[in-house]
C-alpha cells in the first residue's frame, strides 16, 4: 500500500518548549496502485494537485522524502523540479543494525560512520563498515554488514541532498503518518484484505484525513453511481436505435404492422411497398 504526504513546513505547536511539531498545508495521496503504470497515475494526481495549488514559477525545490524504495524515487521522474531525499530514520537503521555488535564500541563506530557521510566520502563509509563486517563473527551480522554498505551506495544521492540543501534537512513523518492513517486500521489487528478492499479502505481514511466529510463521500458517490446508471440506460437505448435503424424498411413495417402478411391485407402491402399499377 502507498501512501504520499503533500506538506508545506514544519512548525512549532505554539506551545512552551516546542516538543511537538505539526505540518502545514497537508494533502494526503494514496492507494494499491499496481505496477509501474499506475503508479506513475498516483504521482501525476500529486503533480496535478501541485499545478492546482500553488505558482511552480516561484517553487524552487519539490523534496520526495521516503526509504529509497522504487515507487518512491520514481516520484522524481514526473514531478518537476523534485529531488529524492533519503529519510534519516532508514538510514540510521541501517547503521544501528550494522554496528549492533560491536557493544560498547558502537557509539564511537556510528559516529565515525557519520562524520565520513557528512564530509561526503562515500569511500571513508565503505571502509568502515566493512572494518565492522571483519569484526563480526556471525555469518547473518555480515550480510547485515553488506546490506548497509549496498543501501548507502544505492541512495547516496539522496543523502548528499540532506547535507547540502537547506530544505532537505527536515524530518520525514513517513513511518508515523503510515501508523495513523493506514496501520491503525489495516493492519494493528490480525485481518485479511483483499485487494480492491484495501484500496477503497485506503482511500476512505486518506479523505477523511483530507477534511472530507463521509455524508458528502457517500452522497457523491450515490450520484456517481446513479449518473452510470443513467448513461448505461442512455446507451442502452442508443444501440436499440441503432439496431431498429439496420433492418429493413419492410422488416420495420412488419413489425410495426401485426398481420400484415394475411391475404387480405394485399391492398395495403401494395400500397406500402408501390407495387402494382399506377394511373
Amino acid at each position: 500500500m502507498k501512501l504520499i504526504l503533500v506538506y508545506e513546513d514544519i512548525i512549532c505547536d505554539g506551545k512552551a518548549g516546542c516538543r511537538r511539531h505539526k505540518l502545514t498545508g497537508k494533502k494526503y495521496f494514496g492507494g494499491l496502485y499496481e505496477g509501474s503504470e499506475r503508479n506513475e497515475d498516483l504521482w501525476l494526481e500529486v503533480q496535478q494537485y501541485i499545478y492546482d495549488h500553488y505558482d511552480t514559477d516561484c517553487l524552487e525545490n519539490v523534496y520526495i522524502a521516503g526509504d529509497g524504495a522504487p515507487w518512491i524515487t520514481a516520484g522524481c521522474h514526473v514531478l518537476e523540479k523534485s529531488k529524492f531525499v533519503l529519510d534519516k530514520f532508514h538510514l540510521g537503521k541501517y547503521i544501528n543494525k550494522a554496528t549492533s555488535h560491536l557493544l560498547d564500541s558502537q557509539e564511537d563506530a556510528k559516529e565515525l560512520i557519520y562524520e565520513a557521510i557528512n564530509n561526503r566520502d562515500m569511500g571513508e563509509v565503505k571502509r568502515l563498515l566493512q572494518k565492522c563486517s571483519a569484526s563480526a563473527e556471525a555469518e547473518g551480522k555480515k550480510n547485515e554488514i553488506h546490506e548497509c554498505i549496498r543501501y548507502i551506495t544505492n541512495n547516496w544521492l539522496g543523502i548528499m541532498v540532506r547535507i547540502d540543501d537547506g530544505g532537505a534537512v527536515w524530518g520525514c513523518s513517513a513511518e508515523g503518518q503510515i501508523s495513523h492513517v493506514l496501520s491503525a486500521r489495516e493492519s494493528s489487528r490480525p485481518m485479511g484484505w483483499s485487494k480492491t478492499g484495501v484500496h477503497k479502505m485506503t482511500q476512505l481514511r486518506i479523505e477523511t484525513r483530507n477534511g472530507t466529510s463521509l455524508i458528502d463521500l457517500m452522497e457523491y458517490q450515490q450520484k456517481q453511481k446513479k449518473k452510470k446508471m443513467q448513461i448505461e440506460q442512455q446507451d442502452k437505448l442508443v444501440r436499440e436505435v441503432k439496431r431498429k435503424h439496420s433492418l429493413s424498411q419492410e422488416e420495420v413495417v412488419r413489425k410495426e404492422i401485426p398481420g400484415l402478411e394475411r391475404k387480405g391485407m394485399y391492398w395495403m402491402r401494395d400500397l406500402i411497398y408501390k407495387r402494382g399499377t399506377t394511373a
